[in-house]
């Protein structure tokens, strides 16, 4: 049947409903559709926001949920240790500090002119979505973690060797070696800031910066890109082909294929606070006690993937941004092989993966947030008048 037939026109409605008033009615005689056209775009644009946007984002939420109980349930000694250091020492203090300095850098580059008129409507329409989606990061940071933890001490480090030796044939000598041409106690120390410092203001400042975001077709391809690399990358790839990585490996096989980037480390500042860290992983792993952030694991880069997920997300905002953030992958890729911590094989399996879930994302996202047929349109319309009147 011809729902034109049977449903009203929506732009008759927005006539029959909008008020007429004289002087300004007669300033308007020009557009006499102008209420009527503003009624039947508000109506599109609900409907396309309604059941198929909100979709994707309780999908998202749920696979989170579903991911963390899981751990929890199978790891909960893990799993709790790790919810209390990341609740109690990180985010408590760390996600309201980035927050202010993330939401101030949004309004200064989204709306230079009225900055503080940004922010206070970004706190009336984000502030609950964004609480939401905060709180499920933390659950779900906890819960990787602890796999994380889990993996390094239930799967043997079977990939290393190959992963060295594939380094070896594809750079024609250790990878490390070569980045280490352009070290200095200077250079050094600020490798070590850029790298293990900023990643992580970088990390959640960005994500707090999409828990606030208006465009729900890019914030929900970031949250599904986020969540993609945690479960499959974090998870599956991380299984598959589980290493220890250069830092590690002498440690682990007892050998001394690496001496000279223990040596090259212990040589200058950024190296020695690099090797505190390995310190306080490798005691982690050697009496299995989940710490923060603790669990022994280079393929595949997570730094890198998370920085290349950053970079797409800028990218898609700002060129300039886009440049930023590129810059910085380049800077988290050197650091990784530059101080030990992956192979440079780790770097480009977690960029390549990175790549292809921001893609299925993005047409997740899509179809997501495509136009209802006319039919649901008019239908929409003829609820709206119903409520206007009534």
């Amino acid at each position: 049947m011809d729902n034109s037939s049977t449903v009203p026109d929506a732009r008759h409605l927005g006539r029959e409903v909008a008020p007429s008033t004289e002087g300004s009615a007669d300033r308007r005689s020009a557009r006499p559709d102008l209420r009527a056209e503003t009624l039947e775009t508000s109506g599109v644009a609900q409907a396309s926001s309604l059941a198929p946007r909100d979709q994707l984002g309780r999908s998202i939420l749920a696979v989170a949920l579903i991911y963390t109980i899981c751990i929890a349930t199978v790891f909960p000694g893990s799993y709790w240790t790790s919810l209390s250091a990341y609740t109690v020492r990180r985010f408590l203090i760390a996600i309201p500090l980035l927050l202010l300095v993330g939401l101030i850098s949004a309004a200064i580059v989204r709306s230079p002119r009225a900055p503080m008129m940004f922010l206070r409507r970004k706190l009336r329409t984000r502030l609950p979505g964004a609480a939401i989606i905060v709180i499920a990061f933390v659950f779900t940071a906890a819960a990787f973690t602890a796999l994380k933890h889990e993996i390094s001490l239930a799967v043997p480090f079977f990939a290393d060797e190959i992963l060295a030796d594939l380094d070896q044939g594809l750079h024609g000598g250790d990878p490390w070696q070569l980045l280490r041409a352009f070290d200095s106690p200077t250079f050094d120390r600020i490798y070590y800031s850029l790298y293990s410092q900023l990643w992580f203001v970088w990390t959640i400042g960005l994500f707090l910066v999409v828990a606030f975001l208006d465009q729900a077709k890019l914030r929900n391809r970031y949250l599904a890109s986020f969540l993609g690399i945690a479960v499959l990358l974090g998870g599956v790839v991380r299984t598959i082909g589980n290493s220890a990585g250069p830092i590690f490996y002498d440690r682990i096989f007892d050998s001394d294929r690496f001496a000279g980037l223990d040596a090259a480390l212990a040589s200058n500042s950024g190296g020695r606070l690099t090797l505190q860290i390995t310190d306080y992983l490798w005691q982690a792993y050697a009496t299995d006690t989940t710490l923060l952030g603790s669990g022994i694991s280079a393929m595949p880069s997570l730094h890198v993937a998370f920085t290349c997920l950053n970079a797409l997300f800028l990218a898609s905002c700002r060129w300039w941004l886009g440049v930023i953030g590129w810059t910085y992958l380049a800077i988290i890729g050197f650091g990784s092989v530059y101080f030990g911590w992956h192979y440079a094989a780790d770097a480009y399996v977690a960029i390549a993966g990175t790549l292809i879930i921001w893609s299925v994302a993005g047409r997740l996202a899509r179809v997501q947030m495509m136009p209802p047929k006319l039919g649901e349109t008019l239908v929409l319309a003829t609820d709206r008048k119903t409520s206007i009147t009534t």
